[in-house]
């Protein structure tokens, strides 16, 4: 159970006790003065003197007494316990006096003189109903009356003068189980009523709270933030939509647990830095909500900037596991009124901002603007379409060759996926790829991509096919046993097969990743590092690494072909990698070559293969049977 729902418990706990309290320090003083002005105004009768002033003395000076101790200790139960002893003490006195000592109207008349503390007792266990020992005191005291008045009663039978006295008997015994009957079913009442109060505040909070953050939910802002549009409590307020980059791979490679740490991590974070107007809503996933009534569009972005520095600079109470992980924020702005005048609006429009962060690097706050819109319905387009996309056999494969670049021979082709829409025809992979591993499209994908290319790569004898893999795919459980079964089901040879894996995907020096590279070593195919470079390049890693090839990223050969500063740049990195992986024993591959000038030069650098327009370029399957029947190409001779 929450600790807030306890808290609502605890208040309505408080509350009973504030009232019983209160009406305690009333009821006894005046229990106190009665006891006064009965001493005061009795007379010398026996029946009184004898037995009542000292009573009345005992029980004035015991009601004072214990309300001044429950005027120092309010909160506990024994000054309640002696009060409510004291309030049986005059009753279970005077009758057992009476009933050992006196007869007839002597007994009568003080029965019925002290029932009346019966009445004050049953309202004072009423009162005091939290705990069940006055209720169990006050039943076995109204029973023991019962019982005393039912001896008079036979002993009184015979005589005809005691008629009167036992219809009075009867009549406060009656009164005195109505009473006590009565208080008990109020009691029940209302414990069932504070009972239900509770459950409901419980279930309120609840529907309310996101359990594992303790954080408003989505349903909280969405009633928030109707709530404040049809009534505003002010002109203007910002909406900030928070998304953790990368979540879902801290949840792979780590697990959900470490990934539940993550978000009750931010969402602390949240709560101190957004201040105690902002209401902060977990709304799914690692996607949050900041509403801030009464700030602009300029003061909320200052305080995702804010946010995003503190993250940077303070970073959050972690584990060691989190640290080869860059932990960014994406944070989209949307204003009331300018940006939306509903809550659907508002929530719509922070996060195609949100969306426009992550396709422009992450790591920004970003105000709502109209073209937000239009990219974030495209690519939720996009997601749609691309679900069935396989099934429409609307995805093929295409292959670029990779050339030994000192003899020209053709002897590898990596693999690439393309995507023919029918209404928006050809979609790049850039486009369709951060799609697909969003909405966890990518496993299914990348699963058909190797089953083509395994069938393929069985054709193909001559040339090893390189796959791209993504990091959701490598991090399977199962991904190793899946290549595995791939190569038993086509009779494929291991080195007939390669992966690709971004270098931010290898370099990072986190277990599940080194596990899940190594399971594949056993597999037997070979990996490699694909846009090496670009990324946190770590050549000391290289050689803990099971990886065969460097894919030198095309910026570097791009740069071969710009300014004298930049080719000399670009020529002391290539150098430098090769000179490096050939003590590593790593195969050096350069990717985007485009002029006969950049193909000289990787060479003359030491770079193994290559690949790029000005060798060959993507083609589809027939298109590269055909080349791999004249495997030495034109360029190779010049």
């Amino acid at each position: 159970m929450p600790d807030s729902v306890r808290e609502i418990q605890l208040d309505l706990t408080d509350s009973i006790v504030r009232m019983r309290r209160q009406a305690i320090t009333i009821i006894l003083p005046l229990l106190c003065l009665l006891a006064v002005a009965t001493i005061i105004i009795t007379d010398d009768g026996l029946s009184h003197h004898v037995y009542n002033l000292p009573i009345y003395a005992v029980c004035a000076v015991w009601y004072a007494g214990s309300w001044v101790a429950i005027r120092m200790y309010p909160t506990s139960e024994v000054p309640y316990i002696i009060t409510f002893i004291g309030c049986a003490f005059p009753i279970v006195t005077k009758l057992i006096t009476l009933l050992l000592f006196s007869t007839g109207d002597y007994f009568s008349i003080g029965v019925m003189e002290h029932l009346m503390w019966l009445y004050a007792l049953l309202i004072f266990a009423l009162i005091n109903s939290t705990l069940v020992f006055y209720w169990r005191y006050s039943l076995f005291l109204m029973a023991t009356l019962s019982l005393i008045s039912l001896i008079y009663m036979i002993n009184s039978l015979i005589t005809t003068e005691a008629i009167p006295n036992l219809m009075a008997l009867i009549q406060l015994n009656s009164v005195g189980w109505i009473i006590l009957i009565g208080s008990k079913g109020y009691m029940m009442k209302k414990e069932i009523q504070t009972a239900h109060i509770t459950k409901m505040a419980t279930l309120e909070r609840i529907a309310h709270t996101d359990i594992l953050t303790d954080l408003q939910n989505r349903r909280y802002l969405e009633h928030y933030l109707q709530d404040f549009l049809e009534h505003p409590q002010s002109n203007i307020l910002a909406l900030l939509f928070i998304d953790i980059d990368s979540f879902k791979l801290v949840n792979d490679t780590l697990g959900h647990t470490k990934g539940d740490d993550l978000l009750k991590q931010v969402a602390q974070l949240l709560l101190k830095l957004s201040g105690p107007q902002a209401v902060v809503t977990r709304l799914n996933g690692d996607e949050f909500v900041v509403v801030l009534p009464e700030m602009t569009g300029e003061d909320a972005e200052l305080l995702g900037q804010q946010i995003l520095d503190h993250l940077q600079t303070d970073g959050l109470e972690l584990g060691a596991e989190f640290n080869h992980f860059r932990l960014t924020l994406s944070i989209g702005i949307s204003v009331y009124p300018e940006d939306g005048l509903t809550s659907e609006e508002l929530l719509r429009h922070a996060d195609s901002a949100m969306f426009a962060v992550k396709r422009n690097g992450k790591q920004n706050v970003r105000r709502y603007n109209t073209a937000d819109d239009a990219d974030t319905e495209y690519r939720q387009e996009l997601a749609r379409e691309l679900a069935g996309a396989l099934e429409r056999q609307e995805i093929s494969l295409v292959f670029q060759p990779l050339y030994n670049l000192k003899t020209g021979e053709l002897v590898k082709a990596e693999v690439l996926m393309r995507w023919h829409h029918p209404v928006f025809g050809w979609v790049s992979p850039a486009a369709f790829i951060p799609v697909a591993e969003q909405s966890g499209l990518i496993n299914a994908l990348g699963l058909w991509a190797l089953q083509q290319s395994c069938g393929y790569a069985r054709l193909w004898p001559d040339v090893t096919l390189c796959v791209n893999v993504s990091v959701l795919q490598l991090l399977q459980s199962n991904f190793a046993q899946q290549i595995t079964e791939l190569l038993n089901e086509y009779d494929l040879p291991a080195r007939r097969l390669e992966l690709e894996l971004t270098e931010t995907t290898l370099m990072q020096d986190n277990s599940s990743t080194v596990e899940a590279l190594h399971a594949l070593k056993k597999t037997g195919v070979g990996l490699t590092i694909d846009d090496f470079g670009i990324g946190y390049s770590n050549l000391a890693r290289l050689r803990t690494l099971p990886v065969r090839t460097l894919k030198m990223d095309q910026s570097f050969t791009r740069h071969l072909a710009g300014s004298e500063l930049d080719q000399r740049y670009a020529q002391g990195m290539i150098n430098a990698v090769v000179q490096v992986s050939a003590i590593a024993g790593l195969h050096v591959t350069a990717e985007g070559i485009e002029t006969f000038e950049q193909l000289q030069t990787v060479r003359a650098l030491g770079c193994h293969s290559g690949q790029g327009y000005f060798l060959a370029r993507p083609c589809n399957a027939q298109q590269f049977e055909a080349m791999l029947r004249n495997p030495i190409p034109t360029w190779a001779t010049a």
